[in-house]
Parts: C-alpha cells; sequence; structure tokens
C-alpha cells in the first residue's frame, strides 16, 4: 500500500483549490481556442456552452422555485442570484418593461479574465437564454466588461423584439 506524505507542502499557503483549478481550466481552454481557432470561433464555442449551462441554471431554478416564467423584477433578481451563487458579484441598475440593465464588480472568472473577451459570452449566452426561456424572447449586449479592461460589467437585456431594431443586441428566443 502507497503511503501519503505530504507533511512538507500540506501548510504551504497555495492560492490553489478546486474551485480555483476548474476556472483556471476554463481559462487556458479558452486561450489555447483563442489561438488555435480565433477568437471569433471562441466566443462561438464558449456561447454553445453557455446555453448548455442556461439549460442547467433553468432546470435548478424551475425546480426549486416551481415557476416557468417571472416578471423582469424577478428575472433581474434571478440573474442576480445566480452570478452570486457562481462568485459574480451583479447588482441592478435598471428595470423598466422593455429592459434589464445590470453591473457587476467581480467577474465570475476571476481577475485572469482580462483580456479573454470570448468568456464574456458565457454571460450574455446564460443572460439570454434563462431570460427568453421565461419571457420567449431576449437580446443582450455587454456594454462594459471586466475582460475588456473597464473596471466593472454592465449587461443590457432587452424584453422585446422591437427594441433591437438597430440588430445590435445578440438575440435568444424560446424555441421549446
Amino acid at each position: 500500500m502507497e503511503q501519503k506524505d505530504t507533511g512538507e507542502f500540506i501548510n504551504l499557503r497555495l492560492d490553489v483549490d478546486q474551485s480555483r483549478f476548474y476556472r483556471q481550466c476554463l481559462l487556458e481552454l479558452n486561450d489555447v481556442l483563442d489561438k488555435v481557432i480565433g477568437s471569433e470561433e471562441s466566443a462561438a464555442f464558449v456561447g454553445l456552452v453557455a446555453g448548455r449551462l442556461a439549460d442547467f441554471f433553468i432546470t435548478a431554478y424551475r425546480e426549486a422555485h416551481g415557476r416557468r416564467h417571472y416578471s423582469p423584477a424577478q428575472l433581474a433578481r434571478l440573474l442576480i442570484d445566480l452570478k452570486q451563487r457562481i462568485g459574480g458579484d451583479f447588482y441592478l441598475v435598471e428595470i423598466t418593461g422593455k429592459k434589464i440593465v445590470l453591473r457587476n464588480r467581480r467577474c465570475p472568472f476571476g481577475k485572469e479574465v482580462k483580456g479573454k473577451n470570448s468568456l464574456c459570452n458565457m454571460t450574455a449566452g446564460v443572460f439570454g437564454k434563462v431570460v427568453a426561456e421565461s419571457n420567449n424572447y431576449a437580446a443582450v449586449s455587454v456594454d462594459e466588461a471586466i475582460a475588456r479592461g473597464a473596471e466593472q460589467c454592465q449587461v443590457t437585456i432587452l424584453l422585446h423584439p422591437q427594441d433591437n431594431a438597430e440588430g445590435s443586441y445578440k438575440e435568444f428566443f424560446n424555441v421549446s
């Protein structure tokens, strides 16, 4: 039987734990994708992963809360709650019948997210799909991003197709 003797290392202060490991894996994977297939394709790949994660979150909230449809105010609180659970620090800036505007003081991917702009598609994709699942439509814009060097992120979510007349927001539709 193999003996585990980690005595000399057990008390070292390292910033390494399971959460940090998974975050670093994602950051490295994103970096490799950016370099190998390009940032545009990498962003699309992250968007696909975001869609699958959104399905996971939608199911979790539906099972825990028992609802499928939410008011704009409830959607804003749900998105803030979701991001807080995974290490973000989002807060409400504005909510109307037409849009939700949120800001974020801390990226769930950590400080290392700077320069990894395609990871913003994770937030946009999750927010868009979660809101569209409840509202039948969402259009999302990451107006400011920590990944792009801003102090905070700002995300605007439009709730009606006619408000995205310019087409500058990424659109999401409920297809179920």
